[in-house]
């Protein structure tokens, strides 16, 4: 069985961004707390959903062209992979955005081990649906490592902000789910739990 399948990295995408979902959704049910274990609570699901999005990248990417080097599959920055995909699906990511409602209902938050805490992040305002998509990939380009190795950066008491936007990351996400799948021939239809 080849795993280097776009229907198969489309069939992983939707699992782990799903799961994230519900476990973003559970943790932030409450609200945010001023809590440090939020901190550490929170790098899994940013893990699963970088990852996520990862995976359609690369699911895209395999669709349109079938010899992709083997060196890009080894990289994790979205940015880079977004740029790596055709003019005309980016298009179509950005647009899926601007057309649909998405609304995945959760927060945009700033993880902080300073004294103010984990906070909800500063609303952020973009001229567009393309500026916004570049601006998160860009600021947003490393999640998978960052949080994935959260636990490598030292003490607890050592101070470290990440800035995550749940909120909008989870759009372009599920954008780029549904586009994966609509290329696949496949109904992707998220629902809000």
């Amino acid at each position: 069985m080849n795993l280097n399948t776009p229907s198969f990295l489309y069939s992983l995408s939707k699992d782990y961004f799903e799961k994230s979902y519900v476990i973003c959704k559970d943790i932030f049910k409450e609200g945010y707390s001023q809590n440090i274990d939020l901190f550490w609570k929170i790098s899994f699901p940013a893990v699963t959903m970088s990852f996520s999005l990862e995976l359609a990248f690369k699911g895209i990417l395999l669709f349109e062209n079938k010899n992709i080097p083997k060196k890009t599959f080894g990289i994790h920055d979205l940015l880079s992979l977004f740029s790596k995909i055709s003019p005309e699906i980016q298009n179509k990511i950005i647009n899926y955005q601007e057309t649909r409602e998405i609304k995945s209902q959760l927060p945009n938050i700033i993880l902080s081990k300073r004294e103010n805490g984990n906070r909800q992040a500063p609303e952020r305002f973009y001229s567009n649906t393309l500026e916004r998509t570049h601006s998160i990939l860009k600021s947003h380009k490393d999640s998978f490592v960052n949080f994935r190795y959260l636990h490598e950066f030292g003490s607890k008491n050592e101070i470290i902000d990440y800035d995550f936007a749940f909120n909008y990351f989870s759009d372009i996400t599920i954008a780029s789910i549904t586009i994966l799948a609509e290329l696949l021939g496949i109904t992707f239809e998220f629902k809000a739990q």
